[in-house]
This record gives structure tokens, C-alpha cells and sequence, in this order.
């Protein structure tokens, strides 16, 4: 534990979380009510604890709702940090701030600057507090952001991850070794990170208890009843950058436990990879009576956030690493997700990636492509949220490493980001609408889409775009039809992880035969899959339109013929 600390000793959330009003008033507002969000329902009540009555005074209560996971129906629970959305001032005129845009600032609350005792003041001071903005604006420390207090944060990148690739690639040859993957996730990762007890009145909710409802708290029901959060949840600013230090901490005992551990690298490999760490701006450094050259390790180890992803030459290293990775997990006590998430073998995923370790490809799924096709066309269109919008540029800039491309394709495409003038300011319900650029910009992106399915990981050494030479996008839709089985009549469509199904009636299923029906599923396909693959199949790459093929049983219809 002494090692975490170390490691983490940084990341303390009460670093970080400091809302109150604004500085020239220095004085925190008595309560700050903001409205709940309706799907709290849905994301359950672990991680709380419950009060009958106001369990800290001044304290923020803030609004709430849940997330469904993508692809899943698993809820989780969401802060409105953003809150309020308006400008509300209490009774003296003193504005409350959101927790968000609070803790983007070193600020110090009067009952703060009040406390005078010696360790207070020493706590205060080892955070740089209180500080002058006038004197020292942000941006102005090492390692500070412009616009927050917060340090900036680095997460891994694709082009990271595919230039480890290639290198271990080669390295799988040049030593005749084969070459593993393996991911791994955090179960809860945020709600794993206790709040400070210092924070915890500015993270609350208040709700009116049902009658029956936690008896043992409201027996008589249809009272407020006050919730303290306690965990590190999603929606409040900094809670990724904290979760994203502590996972380079992580990595920072899992480097040294396996640089410690990894004494078979053969000599041909560290000759080989001498001059390259000759060139590195990453010098060797000693552990123990070991010296450790990081350009000639045969492993690589990444997390994003919570999903871990491990690149691995040799079948007693990938051992050692599973076997550090796993030691490392249980010793800090952190719950791992669920077996069906983690990967092992050949090839792998990570962040919705396929990665082919033995092939050195890195593939982006269709289902991917065709997601972003139809948000960009949303948004050409009468607009989406924001937070549609936001992930759907998350997406755009994986593609963008994948493929290669410079930052210049997502020039003006966060303008809807901006705090100020952005459709962000709304919160995640914002609207999203185009300008000028940003159609223009989403336009070439709807025709760029057909060239960005993945590349060898090679690319990622050279740096240039993969161009023309990128293969082109194939699409397939399928559809079917169940009739005269013991199963229920029906049909349905599924075009790479899209799908639509249609039951039909039982006081029609008379009328109908299974000619029919799969003649009406294909129709249906047409209907329900056109709008979404039209733009990514309206042009090929030399500007002429290719008709689709189409196939029914064993039998390929030629493009451009009908048939009776």
C-alpha cells in the first residue's frame, strides 16, 4: 500500500473539488438545490447512504439520473455537476456556482479561510491555496490547464498502441516468438474511488420517500428524505482525470513488478534494440542490481480509464504478466469486471477496436462506421444532444488515429463544445446544429467514412495517411423470416450489429407463406437500413455510384439486372 500511495499521492479528490461562490464574495451559498433528473430510477442505490435529515450544513444537492451502458441494460448512476443551468443567487445576491464550473478554480470558502488552525492552513497551503488569480492566472503552474486547476490528462492513444504494435511484431519474428494480448476492465471504476470527507456536502440529493420506502429511515414515508453520495460518479469535472492518474499509477507498479521480474530478454533483441535506445528520450534506469532499458522490453501495457489492454512477445512473459496483472488487482482490492469482458489469445478488443496482434491489423468494427454515418447525418440534418454529438467525435477521432489523419479533419467540429458559446452549456441536452464548417467538415467525414475500417499497424511508424491504398468499405445486410415452426411467425433484418424485428399477428399469419414473408423482409431491409448505409455507399472512391449486390439463398443477383 505503501507503493500506491506513492503513486497516487496526487490524485486525492479533495484536491479537487472545491465549489463555492465567486471569489470577490468568498462566501458559500447555505443550500444549492438543482433539479433531479427522472432516470435516477433506473440505476439503483449502491454507493449511498441515507439521512432523514440534512446530513451537512452548507451542503450542495444536486441533481441525478442513470446512463444505460451501451448495448446493455445495465444502469449507472449520473451527477448533474453541471447544475444549475441558469444563474441563481440567494437572498444576500451571492450567484451559486455548479460543482463543475466551481472546481475548475482554486477557490477558498470563507469557512475556510475562517479556520485558523495551524494543520488547516498547512493543508490549504500544500493545494496552493489561497491564491491570488490576478497575480497567478491559470495555466501559469507546470502541468496546468488554461482554463481549470486540474492538470491535464493524458489518456493512451490508437496511434500509441499501433506503433508498441509493430514494434513487438517485428520483434515476434526477429525472435521466432509468439505474440499475446490480452484486456482486462475495471467493474464500477469511478464509484471505486471514495470521496474525501472534505467534498462530501457539496456531492447530496434530496428526495420525498415513498410511503414504504428505506422504512428504516423514513417509517413514515412521504418525507424528505437526503442521500450522500459518497463515490466519485459520473458528471462531475475531474472525475476521468482522477480515475485516469490512478490508472497510471496502476501501470507504474505493474511496469516495475515486470521490469523486475523479466530477466529472460534475449541478448540478439537487446543488440538489436541498442541504438533505438540510444535515441530515446526515455533513459535506462536501474531496479535494484537490474538495469531496465524500456525500449527493450518485449511488453507494453495501456489503460484507458478502466480498460486495461496488455501487448505481450513470448508465451512465459504473457504468463508473468497475467500472473503480476492479476496480483496487482487483488493486492489493492480492485473489483474487476465480470469474466465475458476480458480478452486473451492472438487478437483482442479495446475501446471497440479489434486488434489482431498476429497479424499487426488494427480493424474498427462496421457497426462503428455505420453509427457515426447516422449521427452525422442527424446532425447535417435537424441536429442531435450533445452528448450524441460528443460521442459521436469520440468515435471520428479513433477513426482519425486509426487512419492516420491529421487534426486538421476535425477542424471546427468542437465549437458545440465550447463552455461559453457552445451548445454544452445546456448540459448534455443541449442541441447540436451545424454551421458553416462544421457541415462542410461532417460532409467530407460522411464521405471519408468508407476508407477508415483499419490498416496494418505499420502505418502508425511511417505517420502519413493510408490515403487511397485504404480498401473499401463492404456492407452486408441479411434478412429472414421464421413461418410454420414451432416458433412464433416473424421477420427480420441485421446489417453489423444493427437489427429490426417484426412479430407477425396471428390473425394474419393465415394469409401469408414464407415466400412472402422473406420477399417482405427484404423489402423491409431496403426501408429500415437505406437511410442509414445510403451515405456511405452513394459514391465510390472515383466518384462513380456502385450498385449494390444482392443475394437470396446460394444465388448472386448481377448489379444492375432485375429479376422477375
Amino acid at each position: 500500500m505503501s507503493e500506491l500511495d506513492h503513486g497516487v499521492r496526487q490524485c486525492r479528490s479533495s484536491d479537487q473539488l472545491h465549489p463555492g461562490a465567486e471569489r470577490r464574495q468568498g462566501r458559500l451559498p447555505a443550500a444549492v438545490p438543482v433539479q433531479t433528473i427522472h432516470s435516477l430510477a433506473e440505476g439503483g442505490r449502491r454507493w449511498y447512504e441515507f439521512f432523514s435529515g440534512f446530513p451537512f450544513w452548507p451542503m450542495y444537492l444536486n441533481g441525478q439520473g442513470s446512463t444505460a451502458k451501451k448495448d446493455t441494460d445495465v444502469w449507472r448512476r449520473t451527477t448533474e455537476g453541471g447544475g444549475p443551468r441558469q444563474e441563481v443567487f440567494d437572498e444576500t445576491g451571492l450567484r451559486a456556482l455548479s460543482i463543475n464550473e466551481a472546481s475548475h478554480m482554486p477557490h477558498v470558502p470563507s469557512h475556510f479561510a475562517d479556520d485558523q488552525r495551524p494543520e488547516f492552513q498547512a493543508w490549504l497551503r500544500e493545494r496552493g491555496l489561497p491564491r491570488d488569480l490576478a497575480l497567478e492566472p491559470l495555466g501559469s503552474r507546470p502541468n496546468e490547464q488554461p482554463t481549470s486547476k486540474w492538470p491535464k490528462e493524458v489518456k493512451p492513444t490508437v496511434q500509441m498502441v499501433m506503433r508498441d504494435l509493430a514494434i513487438y511484431r517485428h520483434a515476434a519474428d526477429f525472435l521466432n516468438s509468439p505474440i499475446y494480448i490480452f484486456g482486462d476492465d475495471a467493474k464500477d471504476y469511478f464509484v471505486q474511488f471514495a470521496i474525501a470527507e472534505v467534498d462530501l456536502p457539496k456531492l447530496g440529493i434530496v428526495f420525498l420517500a415513498k410511503p414504504g420506502e428505506l422504512e428504516n429511515i423514513q417509517p413514515d414515508g412521504d418525507r424528505l428524505l437526503f442521500v450522500s453520495e459518497r463515490r466519485l460518479g459520473f458528471g462531475t469535472h475531474g472525475a476521468s482525470n482522477t480515475a485516469q492518474r490512478f490508472s497510471e499509477a496502476l501501470l507504474w507498479m505493474f511496469r516495475r513488478e515486470m521490469d523486475a521480474a523479466d530477466t529472460e530478454i534475449p541478448t540478439e533483441w537487446v543488440e538489436h534494440r541498442a541504438e533505438a535506445q540510444a535515441k530515446s528520450s526515455q533513459p535506462c534506469f536501474r531496479i535494484g542490481e537490474k538495469e531496465v532499458c524500456p525500449e527493450m522490453r518485449l511488453y507494453s501495457a495501456y489503460m484507458y480509464t478502466d480498460d486495461a489492454l496488455f501487448i505481450v512477445v513470448g508465451v512465459e512473459r504473457a504468463l508473468l504478466a497475467l500472473r503480476t496483472h492479476r496480483q496487482l488487482t487483488k493486492n489493492i482490492n480492485l473489483l474487476m469486471a465480470p469474466p465475458r469482458k476480458r480478452t486473451l489469445g492472438s487478437w483482442g478488443t479495446w475501446l471497440g477496436i479489434i486488434i489482431v496482434a498476429s497479424l499487426g491489423l488494427v480493424i474498427i468494427p462496421k457497426d462503428k462506421i455505420i453509427r457515426a454515418s447516422r449521427v452525422i447525418t442527424a446532425t447535417l440534418g435537424d441536429g442531435v444532444p450533445f452528448h450524441t454529438y460528443r460521442s459521436m467525435c469520440g468515435l471520428l477521432e479513433f477513426f482519425r488515429g486509426v487512419s492516420m489523419l491529421g487534426r486538421n479533419v476535425m477542424h471546427g467540429l468542437y465549437r458545440p463544445h465550447d463552455p461559453e458559446r457552445g451548445a454544452s452549456r445546456h448540459g448534455p441536452s443541449g442541441w447540436v446544429t451545424c454551421d458553416t464548417l462544421m457541415a462542410q467538415q461532417l460532409r467530407s467525414w460522411n464521405g471519408r467514412l468508407s476508407r477508415v475500417g483499419g490498416c496494418h499497424a505499420a502505418h502508425a511508424l511511417v505517420g502519413a495517411d493510408i490515403g487511397p491504398d485504404a480498401p473499401s468499405l463492404r456492407l452486408a445486410v441479411c434478412g429472414d423470416a421464421c413461418f410454420g415452426d414451432d416458433d412464433d411467425p416473424g421477420m427480420g433484418g441485421f446489417c453489423h450489429g444493427h437489427f429490426w424485428y417484426f412479430p407477425v399477428p396471428a390473425e394474419d399469419a393465415e394469409l401469408l407463406n414464407t415466400p412472402i414473408f422473406e420477399f417482405l423482409a427484404a423489402a423491409f431491409n431496403i426501408i429500415v437500413f437505406a437511410h442509414e448505409l445510403e451515405p456511405l455507399i452513394r459514391e465510390a472512391p472515383d466518384g462513380t455510384y456502385r450498385p449494390p449486390d444482392r443475394r437470396t439463398d446460394d444465388r448472386t443477383i448481377p448489379p444492375g439486372r432485375d429479376t422477375a
